[in-house]
């Protein structure tokens, strides 16, 4: 505790008659100090609280940098508090305090008077700030119209004249247009009849550009009722105008578009929705306004971990793009792909969403129909062993399917190149083969399809079928593209079956007599499918001529032996039984020799087929 405040407290405590003097006296504070140490002050605990200060950490010695002597005649004090005002404290003569050396001085504040000036001088500072604060340019006219004032916020082309040169002047000599000057004086006028703000909308050139401005007109008038003041703010509004019409025809256009359109608070509730959407849904605006735009629309199964990465966006103001299995209001499942955006003012702050969904149903379906096809594509040609492959000659890249790559039996992460394909080819007539018809693409666009060997990558010869295509463009190659194929066991087979066929060529050229394959066909027609070569050793004509004209077979039989063969081929068309007959023939030279014939009929759809032997039996 203050020694001084110790001091006083104990002498007040002493004497009861001082104590109630000064309790009746001292309502606004209290100062008291030594005679003889008049630097060390105690003020009473009220004065320190105005200016912000704790009583209890205060000491003798800080009233001089916080409380002054006053300049004025009268003894006193001044302060600013903590609303900050100024308070001006008079010195009241004080009781005999009991003490010669204490002296005790009764404050009273002074001040009230000055702080309403200052507070209606501050009042009116605020309501001009703010006035002036309303609009880009805010002038004040008197009732005469003449200017008192001119302040512009932003702007400084409101008048033809710089602002100093405005005030003083008639309204009508600021250099205003005329046709403003004519809103405005009609505005004041709108506004003395009314008894209330009028507002007014005008264009001023400005830069070679005609700028739009919206202005508030304001009549002030005396206690009398005539006019103090006349008060318009302006504010240039083309921007806001332009975002006017631009939102506008946004609107339009989302209400329009066959896409879902939907505008969020900055929480995420739905504010609006365009046509499209409220049709698509079977909801109205009453039903989805004020809901939470993650949570309408979902049903059993929508994905959680979207819906949760959607609300997540919302939370933190985020952009969301994504695909969600969605439910119309009767429960038919759709699905959406979704754009979500959020829209920042000014300040930085979110002040709301747009959300556009685009019903992506049929693409979903074909999408895993074209998935489903891929796959079963991947798996027939990985069963087929048919893989793809492309070049592009542009940026000289080589592309191999898995297929392909199995075929070559290579690691997953080699790389092809032009040189290495070449290098898989066998050395020899397969690597020249595939070089040339290679080079015969790139050049000249020409296409190949060719049967190759390559070696493995595991030193394995296997067969390939390599085809390729060709885009060109301008004379010049773009693609080489088209299909591999392992067709080593096709290769096989066909080996094997050329031997088969060499054998069983072989076979029926030593057969005695001839091999053949005889055909007649529902409509009376016929003819022969095949005669081994033993044929030109019976009748002296060889096979080809009796494939292309069956007629020179049926030439040389004997006429006497023509009715019956024709009897007994007729009677196994029909019975499907067995065929056999022995008839003679007459060659070119006249000699007779004699033939004996047997063959098995085999009915096809519209002909019968006869498979047989012909056996010359003449020297029996």
């Amino acid at each position: 505790m203050s020694l001084i405040k110790a001091q006083f407290l104990a002498q007040t405590s002493q004497n009861q008659d001082l104590a109630a003097q000064i309790l009746e006296h001292a309502k606004d504070g209290l100062c008291v100090y030594l005679k003889n140490k008049p630097a060390e002050r105690w003020f009473s605990d009220g004065i320190w609280r105005q200016l912000g200060r704790n009583p209890a950490t205060v000491t003798d010695t800080d009233w001089s940098s916080k409380i002054f002597p006053t300049q004025q005649p009268m003894a006193g004090y001044r302060f600013v508090g903590i609303d900050g005002i100024e308070y001006i404290l008079e010195t009241k003569a004080s009781p005999d305090s009991g003490t010669p050396e204490l002296v005790v001085e009764i404050l009273k504040d002074i001040s009230t008077p000055s702080r309403q000036a200052d507070a209606l001088a501050r009042t009116q500072r605020r309501l001009r700030e703010m006035l002036y604060n309303l609009g880009d340019q805010v002038y004040v006219l008197d009732a005469g119209f003449v200017v008192k004032e001119y302040v512009h916020n932003k702007i400084d082309h409101f008048f033809q004249s710089p602002a100093e040169q405005i005030v003083g002047k008639h309204l009508g000599e600021t250099g205003l247009p005329q046709s403003v000057l004519m809103q405005l004086i009609e505005g004041i006028h709108q506004a003395k009849v009314d008894g209330a703000s009028s507002g007014i909308e005008y264009t001023l050139a400005e830069d070679g550009r005609q700028e739009l401005y919206s202005a508030s007109v304001s009549v002030l008038r005396t206690e009398e009722g005539g006019i103090d003041e006349i008060i318009v703010a302006a504010r240039k509004i083309t921007s806001l105008r332009e975002a006017e019409l631009k939102l506008h025809e946004l609107a339009m256009v989302a209400a329009k578009t066959t896409d879902f359109a939907c505008i969020t608070d900055a929480s995420g509730k739905i504010t609006w929705l365009n046509q499209a959407m409220l049709t698509h849904s079977g909801h109205s605006m009453e039903d989805l306004k004020g809901q939470f735009l993650a949570d309408v629309h979902n049903g059993p199964e929508t994905g959680p971990k979207c819906i949760e990465a959607f609300r997540k966006a919302l939370k933190t103001f985020q952009s969301f793009s994504g695909a969600l299995l969605k439910y119309t209001s009767s429960g038919q499942k759709y699905w959406a792909d979704i754009q979500l955006d959020p829209v920042f003012n000014e300040a930085g702050h979110c002040s709301h969403f747009i959300c556009i969904e685009r019903d992506i149903t049929l693409r979903r379906q074909e999408e895993e129909e074209l998935a489903l096809t891929k796959e079963m594509l991947l798996d027939t040609n990985r069963t087929a062993k048919i893989g793809g492959w492309s070049y592009d000659a542009v940026k000289d890249i080589v592309y191999w399917s898995d297929v392909t790559r199995e075929i070559h039996e290579v690691d997953a992460d080699f790389e092809p190149t032009v040189p290495k394909v070449i290098e898989f080819y066998k050395d020899g007539e397969s690597r020249q083969r595939y070089y040339e018809a290679g080079m015969n693409a790139v050049q000249q666009g020409i296409p190949y399809d060719v049967e190759l060997k390559i070696v493995t990558a595991k030193g394995n010869e296997v067969w390939v079928r390599t085809i390729g295509k060709v885009d060109f463009e301008n004379g010049v190659c773009k693609r080489l593209y088209g299909t591999f194929q392992n067709i080593d066991h096709f290769k096989f087979i066909e080996n094997e079956l050329k031997e088969s066929s060499a054998l069983l060529r072989k076979l029926a050229d030593h057969v005695p007599g001839a091999l053949y394959q005889y055909v007649r066909f529902d409509d009376g027609s016929h003819s022969f499918l095949y005669f081994s070569g033993g044929i030109f050793k019976i009748i002296g004509v060889t096979s080809e001529e009796l494939l292309i004209d069956p007629g020179a077979m049926f030439s040389l039989i004997h006429p006497d032996d023509m009715e019956l063969l024709n009897q007994t081929i007729l009677h196994s068309y029909h019975a499907l039984e067995r065929w056999e007959m022995r008839f003679r023939v007459v060659l070119k030279d006249g000699t007779i020799k004699q033939l004996h014939g047997i063959s098995s009929p085999e009915k096809e759809v519209g002909k019968v087929v006869w498979h047989g032997i012909l056996q010359e039996i003449t020297g029996q």
